[in-house]
């Protein structure tokens, strides 16, 4: 009950964090703070983070929609089992 809410939600989440990622990448700002690493190395490139947050991104949608096709399919699955018409 509570995942396609959950799905939803991270999904909201990724699409926000990846479009701040690509509007200060557009206005050349690096973004590097040190959050997600212990490197001290210097920062990695931009290509990277877009393409590591571009990933999470698909598969987030891909989860998305594989959750809500299941939950319709169920759905109609319980309706045809019990008789119910849409």
């Amino acid at each position: 009950m509570w995942l396609p809410g959950a799905v939803s939600l991270a999904n909201l989440l990724l699409i926000s964090f990846f479009g701040a990622l690509l509007f200060n990448l557009a206005r050349g700002l690096d973004v590097y703070c040190g959050c997600f690493g212990t490197s001290t190395h210097g920062s990695p490139t931009m290509l990277w983070y877009v393409l590591r947050d571009g990933l999470f991104l698909l598969l987030g949608a891909y989860t998305f929609f594989n959750v809500m096709i299941k939950k319709t399919k169920y759905r109609e699955f319980g309706r045809r089992k019990a008789g119910l018409r849409r």
